[in-house]
């Protein structure tokens, strides 16, 4: 230490204490901090002055800005070891409050180090917060892969952590003149920010893993002019398959899950078939993922087990059903303990008739529930509808007026996207999905609608007021389940 550091220390920590433009406040901090003198002043009454007024500001800053930026100089000031616990005392006390969202801030390094201090909260808010501060971060992958140790710290499972991305996806609006492209690299940006914690973190998969993974990429794809995003669609398909990969090489219960590989139909549901075989094809990721469904085939296969959707999915990552067959069928080679009748599954030589007709009473059974559930898909469109207006700006006007309402409102929104989920998946798999939307002119067919007040004689158009719901068959034949009801145009 020089003979004037001490005074010019001085001068700082005064500075630091005393005065009255938090900016000014946060230079004399920095100073401190670059000639490593908080630790000497420790026990200084002005430091500790410094900290109370602080953290006051972290509470009761009349600016959002100014409350982020008292957390992350105390943040600061907690990396300082004989600091760390007196800090981490007053956040436990500001994160009682939700924070303003972290966007707010433009300094990229007082966004990390709010990201820091959020490792010590241990409030509900906390995962939600951080879900959509990884999603909304414009510029540096620093504060986003540290909000994403954070997210990953504050849920138990995988499915969670999908739950709360796909939430904070339906409320991003990018400001850009290509929204779609804006949405797809950042949806980029957060599996890169997350992928190390999916590899090295010991999380739980969690109940439905794989369909709240997919829940997250519908969302984020909502709305995405195919054609406009093609280019930056095909690079993306790269990450997210790599990422895909990654958990079924960690997460052990998860491999023989179709629903975890189903995540990459949001993706294929873009292209046409032709375009779709050849990414596959050419895909060193994809490779990967069909790689992990093949070995997940062999695994049940041992066991005496086949899985038709898992093949499904082999189908998808491999372009087409002939190139999916060449691999079962290499495993019925490599294997020849399997059973015969497992090796005539591999190499789709026979069974599917048998298995049809074994299952045609329970089948008859389900199809009578059919209305009921079509009845529900209605419902859950207009559900669907409804969370998306509350978690818009309804939300961001909550967190910043009303704080105190996020947690019962994000509660709410985590059970009806749970409902909405379940209801998708079951429709899916019944092969039940919507025909037409609300406000088309279509023209009229009895067979097809349901018009208000009564079959009229020569009416020609007609307003979908509820689409109809149809079924698809295995191969592909089409029936009606509930008639869409019209009005006369």
């Amino acid at each position: 230490m020089t003979e004037t550091q001490p005074e010019s220390i001085d001068v700082f920590l005064n500075s630091f204490a005393e005065e009255k433009s938090l900016d000014k406040r946060l230079s004399a901090l920095t100073n401190l901090i670059k000639k490593r003198a908080l630790h000497s002043i420790r026990e200084d009454q002005r430091l500790t002055s410094a900290l109370n007024d602080l953290t006051e500001l972290a509470i009761n800053a009349p600016t959002a800005d100014d409350r982020l930026k008292a957390v992350a100089a105390l943040a600061r000031i907690a990396s300082v070891k004989s600091l760390t616990n007196n800090v981490i005392k007053r956040l436990s006390q500001i994160f009682e409050q939700p924070l303003p969202a972290l966007s707010i801030l433009k300094d990229t390094d007082d966004r990390y180090y709010v990201a820091t201090a959020l490792h010590h909260a241990t409030q509900d808010w906390v995962a939600s917060y951080a879900a959509i501060a990884i999603v909304e971060e414009r510029k540096s992958e620093k504060p986003r892969q540290e909000l994403g140790a954070v997210l990953f710290k504050k849920t138990a499972t995988l499915a969670q952590i999908f739950h709360f991305l796909a939430l904070a996806f339906q409320q991003f609006k990018p400001d850009t003149k290509n929204s779609g492209d804006s949405v797809v690299k950042r949806l980029e940006r957060v599996f890169a920010a997350i992928r190390p914690q999916v590899v090295s973190a010991l999380t739980e998969p969690g109940l439905n893993a794989g369909q709240c993974l997919q829940e997250m990429l519908r969302t984020a794809f909502a709305g995405i002019n195919s054609l406009e995003t093609t280019v930056v669609i095909k690079k993306a398909i790269e990450d997210i398959a790599g990422f895909i990969h990654d958990i079924a090489r960690t997460q052990i219960s998860l491999v023989t899950e179709s629903s975890l590989y189903g995540a990459l139909d949001v993706l294929k549901s873009r292209f046409s078939p032709p375009e779709w075989r050849y990414i596959a094809e050419n895909s060193a990721n994809l490779q990967l993922v069909k790689r992990d469904i093949r070995d997940a085939l062999t695994l049940l296969a041992r066991q005496g087990i086949t899985d038709e959707k898992l093949f499904d999915q082999l189908i998808n990552v491999s372009g087409s059903r002939e190139a999916a067959i060449k691999v079962t069928a290499t495993i019925a080679e490599q294997h020849p303990e399997l059973s015969s009748e497992i090796h005539d599954w591999l190499k789709r030589k026979r069974g599917f008739k048998r298995r049809e007709l074994s299952s045609g009473l329970e089948e008859s059974q389900v199809f009578a529930a059919d209305p009921i559930l079509a009845t529900l898909i209605i419902d859950n469109d207009q559900l669907k509808n409804a969370m998306a207006n509350m978690s818009g700006d309804t939300l961001a006007e909550l967190r910043l007026l009303e704080p105190t309402l996020i947690k019962p409102l994000d509660s709410l929104l985590a059970r009806c996207h749970a409902i909405f989920n379940g209801i998708n998946d079951l429709a899916n798999k019944r092969g039940l999905s919507t025909h037409g939307s609300i406000g088309d002119c279509v023209e009229y067919t009895q067979k097809m609608h349901e018009l208000i007040g009564g079959h009229i004689q020569g009416v020609r158009q007609v307003k979908i007021i509820q689409p109809m719901i149809v079924r698809q068959s295995n191969d592909g034949i089409l029936s009606i389940v509930i008639k869409a009801l019209v009005e006369k145009v």
